[in-house]
């Protein structure tokens, strides 16, 4: 009888908290002082026409006017919690109703805009996108799709200024002169930007899985994810000749992403575990495999192995922090894992989908992560592990395509079964649209 008691009041104290969170009325700017940063509650920022009547979880707000800033109740720091956002309005004499489902954090910021209305994204391509980058000055844009077109777009209007045949991967040269491709004829092609034209063919098995210039843009590294069962390799190219400066097959299986080190000494390669060779018997006692090292850490002048790093059972995307000193890997089941560059210890992990995450970019600063998060939602989050903002992308892709422009302002993603691409303020979560693009901040 004590124990149901007990569990009855447990219960209960679970729902009262729920209710205290999510059921009561989000406070009045006008009855508190302004929260500062560690007072664990989240700011709302809601944007309506000017009569608009707002509701959060069923209960109806007070404010008026056409920006409307509210904040939650005090909440346990990383954790997200949700609101369900009501709005009404008369437009043209006809009333107006739309619903919105807000993710909130401690200490961040969301805002919503009921009155910009949707767009669609931008699609370009017949085929689904494939890979997008940003020209390192900023100034072009460029986008694979499925149909074996590279579109070169200016940034700051969406012009189109040119044509490729090719697909992804992409790859800029740091001087934004030159733009890698790949092409299903098994090659590699490398275009000047300012003429169009083709300086250099590459040979590729197939196509590369991923593509980066050196820092110095002489050398290109090329993964070719589809050379063997078990092996794939990673062939650094001298551009300039045509020549390859080293072949390594020191790589992870199915191997699909590769970083240089700031200082350029070193090539960071990111893959999966080893599948079982079709002709191999089978075994009439199965046991579980131990878990493979997913990245390996090569010297970028002679290609020899340096180091091993466990990695998770699957890494799909790595950036260096800009002092060498970090590894930063998106993979899973573990979405976000930091790595000791030089040690391969590991140093911490955060992300709270347990699914995985692929898309995975850094800020210029080394400051801030954007990456995937569950399913289709991008997470803005600072290294310590705070974060900073969180909202849902609409595609119809398991996985995300993500590409942040050099100035940390831009965020583009795409889906790889959509054709189209969306623009977004990492500052804010809101659309971007060129026209109208923001003054420059930092998340």
């Amino acid at each position: 009888m004590n124990t149901s008691v007990r569990v009855l009041g447990i219960a209960l104290a679970v729902l009262m908290l729920a209710a205290r969170v999510f059921g009561d009325e989000i406070e009045d700017p006008a009855s508190r002082r302004t929260p500062s940063q560690g007072d664990n509650v989240a700011e709302v920022v809601l944007i309506v026409p000017e009569d608009a009547e707002v509701w959060f979880d069923g209960k109806k707000t007070r404010q008026t006017g056409s920006h409307r800033t509210f904040w939650s109740p005090v909440l346990t720091p990383g954790k997200t919690y949700s609101y369900k956002v009501k709005a009404r309005w008369l437009e043209n004499g006809r009333s107006v109703e739309q619903t919105r489902t807000i993710d909130v954090s401690a200490n961040c910021i969301s805002r919503v805009d009921f009155a910009k209305p949707k767009r669609e994204p931008i699609a370009p391509h017949r085929g689904n996108l494939q890979d997008a980058a940003f020209s390192p000055d900023g100034k072009l844009l460029a986008t694979a799709g499925g149909e074996q077109r590279i579109i070169l777009w200016a940034l700051a209007t969406l012009r189109r200024l040119g044509e490729f045949r090719g697909s992804g991967p992409l790859a800029f040269s740091p001087d934004s002169k030159l733009l890698a491709g790949s092409r299903q004829d098994d090659s590699v092609r490398v275009w000047d930007v300012s003429s169009r034209q083709e300086v250099r063919r590459l040979p590729a098995p197939r196509m590369a899985s991923c593509l980066a210039f050196a820092h110095g843009g002489r050398e290109l590294a090329m993964l070719d994810a589809f050379s063997g069962r078990l092996h794939n390799r990673l062939v650094l190219w001298d551009v300039k000749t045509g020549r390859s400066v080293f072949t390594s097959e020191e790589v992870p299986p199915g191997s699909g992403t590769v970083v240089f080190s700031p200082d350029g000494r070193w090539l960071a390669v990111g893959g999966g575990q080893p599948r079982a060779r079709r002709d191999d018997e089978p075994d009439p006692k199965p046991r579980p495999r131990a878990i493979q090292p997913s990245i390996v850490i090569l010297d970028a002048a002679s290609g020899r192995l340096r180091r091993r790093v466990q990695g998770e059972y699957s890494t799909y995307q790595l950036r260096y922090t800009p002092d060498g000193k970090m590894l930063i890997a998106s993979g899973g089941p573990q979405p976000i894992t930091l790595w000791d560059a030089h040690t391969g210890r590991l140093l911490g992990k955060f992300g709270r989908f347990q699914g995985g995450a692929h898309g995975l970019t850094l800020t210029s600063d080394g400051r801030t992560l954007v990456y995937e998060e569950g399913s289709n939602w991008v997470c803005v989050r600072r290294l310590d592990g705070q974060l900073v903002r969180r909202w849902h992308v609409p595609v119809r892709a398991s996985q995300l395509i993500l590409a942040l422009s050099p100035d940390d302002r831009t965020l583009l993603t795409g889906g790889l079964q959509d054709p189209g691409f969306r623009l977004w303020d990492i500052t804010t979560g809101e659309e971007q649209f060129p026209t109208q693009r923001p003054p420059a901040r930092r998340p």
